[in-house]
């Protein structure tokens, strides 16, 4: 006869081992609304690089890499909030993972500094502002292995691209490849009430929980579309479906130009997709 105490042991431990491997860490991240209305209970430490922190913060915040993080023992005492870009947080996730191990309260600022000012909360210097919402084409390169991205191309004449593609596929596929892999929406400039809508309602539609990248060609027309979709937050917002707007600085060309002179090597292509995409210095 089966012992039923070996029967129940033989049960409950396969689940208990299947709970633990399946159930999910505890949310690290916390909404810059929540951070805004208790401030005084937090340290913010902005992880960002000490050019990025100068330009523009959040006020009270510190600037502190973050591997400086676990040296500075008195910060075990204080509830912590890192800030970084926003625009990747997979590794970031994993290192505050690590400091909570070591004994340190912290969790990371929803979207990051981006977010924050989406939201149009207090920042250090309001002139630099834009500066939050541009993406360079290698931290664009280094995050797309962890961040879901929508596209939007707002080219004045998108269909060159496609024509160009079908007469010299080699040269432009090269070219284009990394950011034809991307979900992308194609259109003109928007200049009408209706297209402006129109152009929010596809973003709206498509985004989900992808960050946001906008480009043209040359980097034009950025303020505008940034102003549409400024005008348009509320509409977002109460979806809960945008988090993160960038620009790629320089547009596409630069964009092409960075591959060109970078990417075509494949020991570049190595090295930078060796490194950890922690979006911070």
């Amino acid at each position: 006869m089966k012992n039923p105490l070996l029967t129940i042991l033989c049960i409950t431990i396969p689940i208990q081992i299947a709970y633990a491997t399946t159930a999910k860490p505890p949310d690290l991240f916390i909404l810059p609304k929540i951070v805004m209305g208790n401030k005084h209970q937090y340290v913010l430490i902005d992880i960002r690089n000490s050019s990025e922190y100068k330009s523009v913060h959040i006020l009270g915040s510190i600037n502190l890499p973050i591997n400086s993080i676990v040296k500075k023992k008195y910060l075990k005492s204080k509830n912590l909030i890192l800030i970084n870009r926003g625009y990747s947080s997979d590794t970031l996730v994993k290192r505050c993972a690590k400091l909570k191990k070591q004994g340190f309260r912290v969790s990371i600022l929803k979207g990051g500094i981006n977010f924050w000012a989406m939201k149009e909360l207090p920042l250090s210097n309001n002139n630099n502002i834009f500066s939050l919402f541009e993406i360079t084409p290698l931290e664009l390169y280094k995050s797309l292995k962890s961040t879901s991205w929508l596209a939007i191309n707002i080219s004045e004449t998108p269909a060159i691209v496609e024509l160009t593609l079908s007469k010299n596929k080699n040269r432009l596929a090269y070219k284009n490849k990394y950011l034809n892999a991307l979900e992308t929406i194609t259109v003109p400039k928007p200049n009408t009430t209706i297209q402006k809508k129109e152009l929010v309602s596809a973003i709206h539609k498509k985004l989900k929980n992808k960050k946001l990248l906008i480009y043209s060609k040359d980097s034009s027309d950025y303020s505008f579309i940034f102003n549409i979709i400024k005008n348009q937050k509320r509409n977002y917002n109460k979806s809960g479906s945008i988090c993160n707007v960038f620009f790629l600085k320089g547009g596409l060309n630069q964009f092409n130009l960075f591959a060109k002179r970078v990417l075509k090597f494949p020991r570049a292509r190595k090295i930078l997709n060796s490194e950890n995409d922690c979006d911070c210095d």
